[in-house]
C-alpha cells in the first residue's frame, strides 16, 4: 500500500491513475535536478576542483584558493601505495602483494586488516595516483536504479574531465608500466586458462605466488 501524509492518498484501484501521475511528476523533478546539480559538478571539475567527498588512499585534500586539489599523504599510507606499485613492477601477482601487505599488518583503505586483491587492484588503476587530476570516469544512469543491473555506468577515457596536474605518488612512466604489464597479465591467464580447461578438464586451476596462473595437474 502506498500512502501519501501530505494528501492521504492510498494505492487503491480508485486513485491508480492519481498515483501514476505523483510518481511520473516525481520522477520528472528528480531527472531535472540531477541535471542541474551534474552540470555544477561538472563546472568544478573543469576548473580543477576534486569533487569527491574523500580523497584516495595515501592522499589528502587541501584547500588551494577557492579549489580542492589532491597531493601525497604525509604517513604510511602514501607509503603503501608507493609499496604496491614497486611490488607489480618487480613481477609480484595482486595475491601476493595482499597477503604481504596483510602481513605486515598495514589497514586497508577501509580499516581493514586483510587486504584483497580487489583492493590492489583498485588502486593500480588509479590514475590520481600518477598526480593526474582525471575525474567524471564514472556516471548515474539515471535518478532511480531498474534494480536488475548497476546504477553506475563506465565513461570513454576520451570523455573524461582533467584538471591541473599535481604531484603524485608514482611517476606516470611507472603507472602505464603497470597498466600495460597488468594487460599482457591478464591476457596471459586467459591463454594458460583456456590451455588448461582444454588439456586438464578435470584438475583445478590454481594461483600462484608470482604473477601468472600455476596449473595443478594432480597425479597422473
Amino acid at each position: 500500500i502506498y500512502v501519501s501524509y501530505d494528501d492521504m492518498l492510498v494505492n487503491t484501484f480508485p486513485n491508480r491513475d492519481k498515483i501514476t501521475k505523483c510518481a511520473a511528476d516525481a520522477e520528472n523533478y528528480a531527472t531535472v535536478y540531477s541535471k542541474k546539480t551534474r552540470r555544477g559538478i561538472n563546472t568544478k571539475m573543469r576548473t580543477g576542483s576534486y569533487i569527491g567527498s574523500k580523497a584516495p588512499f595515501g592522499l589528502i585534500k587541501k584547500k588551494l584558493g577557492d579549489k580542492i586539489i589532491l597531493e601525497p599523504a604525509d604517513d604510511i599510507t602514501a607509503l603503501v601505495v608507493k609499496e604496491i606499485f614497486n611490488s607489480y613492477l618487480i613481477g609480484k601477482s595482486l595475491g601476493c602483494i595482499s597477503n604481504e601487505l596483510t602481513k605486515k599488518g598495514y589497514k586497508t583503505p577501509t580499516g581493514n586488516e586483510k587486504w584483497e586483491k580487489g583492493t590492489i587492484e583498485s588502486i593500480l588503476k588509479n590514475i590520481k595516483y600518477a598526480g593526474i587530476m582525471a575525474q567524471g570516469l564514472y556516471k548515474k544512469k539515471g535518478p532511480f536504479a531498474d534494480g536488475e543491473s548497476s546504477n553506475i555506468v563506465k565513461i570513454e577515457k576520451d570523455k573524461w574531465i582533467y584538471g591541473d596536474d599535481f604531484n603524485g605518488i608514482v611517476s606516470i612512466e611507472d603507472f602505464n608500466k603497470v597498466t600495460e604489464l597488468s594487460k599482457t597479465d591478464e591476457s596471459m591467464k586467459k591463454l594458460v586458462i583456456s590451455w588448461a580447461e582444454k588439456s586438464f578438464a578435470d584438475k583445478w586451476v590454481l594461483k600462484d605466488e608470482y604473477r601468472g596462473v600455476g596449473i595443478k595437474v594432480g597425479d597422473f
